[in-house]
């Protein structure tokens, strides 16, 4: 099959974007700043030419990771988790939960990882959480689920100058299953 030509839609959109979700080639949800405030959620739905700003209420300080289920939008980020039903208006689901990816599954459940492993929520309220024996603890960082059933977790931490001298980057992955 032939592939369509990339274009760049907007030069200069933002000046720091963290996660993107999209229900369709043309409804999503980003982050977006100007450079001098935080990051706010912003919605295209017309596939990314335009951008507005929803009523995110400083639900996540810094939104990081956005997932799209047919019912509802959740975002994942710094001190919070919040979602929303009509793609408008952010709620928090778990305040003060700090997580870094997240993703839904077919049946709408959205699981999100932490520094220890993911946690399950339902859209209202987080339902339960797995603790992962990570080789570095609390180093919990990115999620994928291939199916409802298995979950990818993968954990590290950024490189740092030790004072021993040692530049290795620290990494481990592991695999779950529900």
């Amino acid at each position: 099959t032939e592939c369509a030509e990339w274009s760049v839609l907007q030069d200069h959109f933002s000046s720091v974007t963290i996660g993107l979700g999209f229900r369709d080639e043309n409804v999503g949800w980003t982050s977006y700043t100007n450079g001098g405030g935080l990051p706010v959620i912003v919605k295209t739905t017309d596939g990314g030419l335009n951008w507005t700003e929803v009523n995110s209420s400083g639900s996540v300080l810094i939104p990081m990771a956005f997932a799209v289920t047919d019912d509802a939008v959740a975002t994942t980020g710094l001190s919070a988790t919040a979602i929303s039903t009509d793609g408008e208006n952010f709620d928090k689901v778990a305040p003060a939960y700090t997580a870094q990816d997240l993703v839904a599954l077919s049946d709408g459940t959205f699981v999100q990882i932490g520094i220890n492993g993911p946690c399950f929520f339902d859209g209202t309220k987080i339902t339960a959480c797995k603790k992962i024996p990570f080789t570095y603890p609390e180093t919990g960082r990115y999620i994928a689920a291939p199916s409802d059933q298995v979950l990818y977790v993968t954990a590290g931490q950024w490189p740092q100058a030790p004072e021993d001298g040692n530049d290795d980057f620290e990494l481990s992955d592991t695999h779950l299953s529900r």
